[in-house]
């Protein structure tokens, strides 16, 4: 193992000892209240933005499977879509929004009301004018 040089190893001890001796102070104290206090309001943001998208992605999949009409289904259907890319979830609730979505993009929900055969399921973005848009709004 290689040693530290005489002169590079004196900043070192020297911020060290600075360190110990500021370590018992106030001033120590306040910064450690502070940095304890910023990461607790970040982490109690960080729940309610959570609990926030996980109530609207339960409103969203109550409003989509017990829907009354079509248009309840289509704004349900449109809300889990925007959720699903929302970072506000994090990573295993998108993780599990999308393997949900997935599987109702793939199986349609028909409970036998006119209705359901009306709701407007999403489609890639086209160009404005093209003649798929056209047929796809008739």
């Amino acid at each position: 193992m290689s040693e530290l040089h005489p002169h590079t190893a004196a900043p070192f001890v020297e911020l060290w000892d600075g360190l110990t001796q500021w370590a018992p102070s106030t001033g120590f104290a306040g910064v450690a209240a502070s940095a304890a206090a910023m990461i607790t309001v970040f982490i109690t943001r960080k729940k309610q933005r959570e609990d926030i998208w996980w109530r609207r992605t339960e409103w969203a999949l109550t409003h989509y499977f017990g829907r009354l009409n079509a248009a309840e289904g289509t704004a349900a259907l449109n809300m889990l879509i925007m959720l699903s890319s929302s970072p506000l979830g994090g990573k295993h609730g998108r993780d599990l929004l999308n393997a949900t979505m997935g599987s109702i993009l793939r199986t349609p929900v028909n409970r036998g009301h006119d209705e359901d055969k009306n709701i407007v399921m999403p489609h890639p973005v086209q160009e404005h004018g093209s003649k798929e848009e056209e047929t796809h709004d008739r």
